[in-house]
This record gives C-alpha cells, structure tokens and sequence, in this order.
C-alpha cells in the first residue's frame, strides 16, 4: 500500500485542527451488542479544557457510578480519505453517525480520530459475508501499526462479523486480542477486492473509559505548558482499568500492571484525580511485584510517599515499613555491584 498521501493527508490535517474544535463524541444504542455499558450516571459539568485532548474532560461522574466498571462511548472520524475516490462514493458522509458510502471497487479508506484512545474499530454494513474481502488497521500514528514483540504484531486484520440482533445487515469488527481495547488514533479500511456493489452505512471507534473525574486543573500563559499537563492527564485516564493503572495500550502481550511506570501514572492521577483509594490499591497490588527489574522495587517506595503526600494515609504506610526496610536493604545490599 503506497502510505506517501496518507502522510501529506495527515500533515495537512495537522494543520487544520489547530482552527477546528474537538466534534461531539456519541453516545447511544448500537447494532452491536459492546463488553460494557454505554457512557452513564454524569454529565458535562466541568470547566472547559481546550488545552485537553481527552473527549470526556468536562463529564463528571456521580458518586454513586461503579468504578470499577468500564463504560464505553464511540466518536466517529475527524478525517477521512482515499486513494481510490471512485471506489468509495458518499464518503463525505462517513463522519455522521448513520452514512451512505457506497463500495464498488478496490481501495482504502484512511481514517484521524483526533487523538489517542483506548478503543477497537467497527463498521456497519446491509450486506453480509464482506469479512474475506476486507482488511481493517489501526495505529497509534499514521502507518498501520505493527509491534516488535509477541512475534510480531501487525495491527491488521479480516474483521470478525456479527449479524445484527434486528437483521437488519452485519457489524464488522476488528478483533485484535481478547481485550479489544488498542491504542488508536488512525484506522484503515482497506477493500482488497469488490465483486459486486456494498454499503458502509456506519463507523466508529468505541472507546472505552474507567470513570474517573478530573479534581485538578492547569492554566498558565504558555500553551504548551498546558498541552502538556493535560496530555499526562489524559494518557494515565487511558490507560485506567478495573483493579489496576495499566501501562501499554497497544497489545503486545505484557498487560498489567508495570511498578516503574505506575510510579509516574499514580503521581499523576493523585494530582489530576485525587483518585487516592485506586492509587492505595494499585500500591497493595504492586507490593510484593516488581517485574523482576531491582529499580522498580524503589520506585514503590516512592510511589508509596508520594500517596502519603497527597492523602496523609500515616496508617497505610505504617502497615509497609518492614515492606519498606526490606526492599531499601536489598538496594543497599546489591548497589555498586552491577544487579
């Protein structure tokens, strides 16, 4: 696939976003039946952010909402090209909810999602049995994805059908691993082959999200600055799971919950967040683990302050000073001696 107008599509579009807001994202009934719930118990009640990447900046949550249940929402494309306009007829209505782009030959279709989220891609056709005929990506930047490990992992893939409930035509996903959930911002659907005539009358990128509400705010006179600050924010929400502050949102085998990195997501979350009682559960669960690397066994420890400077939790840490003791000896113990 020649990816040279993918890149000078992306750097124009770069450009453009600089004039044109964050759209709307979506939420509602789907044809598809999603791992969980749809966006639910809050409303868009916070200060506006436009520094902030994240979609949901302003949602705020009730108390009431269980966190440790993920809930989904999906947004459709900011962008949209092909290198093969005839082949996709209507594809000016692709970034509506419910579109008309008709498929009568070979070609790709390039999709900007306008920022990164923890998502799998999906369309909707009238017609069935498309799957052997079409190749769907996603990335984190503007060339399908493809990691180092796990063997190699291209992120591309024949989607997976399922027929919908009303029998109205079929859902196409792309299933990546048992998660769903990849990093994404870019997708692609590419038609390898056309024998007759097919809609595509929907898209999106289901996100999915733990909920969590924004406690903290950044404003100073540098742009940047502020960019930056709510990137961090937005990158740590990402990356929230149930039980735990995951790490990797591309798949590459290695899901959970890495000490190292939890010491800069969980420093985060408290000053974003104040989310203390994830940051405590993420610490019980981290423990006794530090991914076999000596170092991440001191920045638990740091973790561990850090959550006492935020929350004051003297019993917390009270309970792992032996925890503690141990793991600074073994760091003495072994310094200099190249471990």
């Amino acid at each position: 696939m020649d990816l040279t107008w993918f890149r000078i599509c992306v750097s124009l579009w770069i450009l453009i976003r600089l004039f044109i807001p964050n759209p709307g994202l979506v939420v509602g009934a789907m044809p598809l039946t999603e791992p969980y719930p749809y966006l639910n118990g809050g409303s868009y009640v916070g200060e506006p952010a436009p520094a902030s990447p994240d979609p949901l900046v302003r949602y705020r949550w009730d108390a009431s909402v269980n966190e440790t249940e993920l809930q989904v929402f999906y947004i459709q494309p900011q962008l949209a090209t092909t290198n093969a306009p005839a082949s996709f007829a209507g594809l000016q209505t692709i970034y509506n909810a419910s579109c008309n782009v008709l498929v009568s030959g070979a070609g790709t279709i390039f999709m900007d999602f306008g920022q990164e989220n923890a998502a799998w891609l999906e369309f909707d056709s009238p017609q069935s049995g498309l799957a052997a005929s079409v190749l769907m990506s996603i990335s984190e930047y503007n060339e399908p994805g493809i990691l180092g490990m796990a063997g190699g992992n291209a992120k591309t893939a024949s989607p997976v059908e399922y027929s919908s409930p009303s029998g109205s035509g079929s859902t196409y996903r792309l299933e990546l691993n048992s998660e769903l959930y990849e990093g994404v911002r870019f997708a692609w659907i590419n038609v390898t082959s056309c024998d007759a005539p097919w809609t595509i009358s929907a898209v999106r990128l289901v996100c999915q999200i733990k909920p969590t509400n924004y406690s903290a705010s950044f404003a100073t006179s540098d742009a940047l600055l502020n960019s930056i600050w709510y990137a961090a924010a937005y990158t740590v929400k990402l990356n929230l799971l149930q039980t735990y502050f995951g790490a990797i949102l591309m798949y590459r085998g290695d899901r959970y919950s890495w000490t190292g990195d939890a010491h800069v997501a969980q420093a985060a979350a408290l000053v974003a967040f104040g989310d203390y009682a994830f940051v405590k559960e993420n610490l019980d669960r981290t423990a006794q683990d530090c991914n076999g690397i000596e170092s991440y066994c001191l920045y638990w420890v740091l973790s561990l302050v850090d959550y006492y400077t935020y929350s004051g939790d003297s019993a917390t840490v009270l309970g792992y000073l032996q925890n503690v003791d141990s793991k600074l000896s073994h760091a003495r113990d072994i310094y200099g001696k190249g471990q």
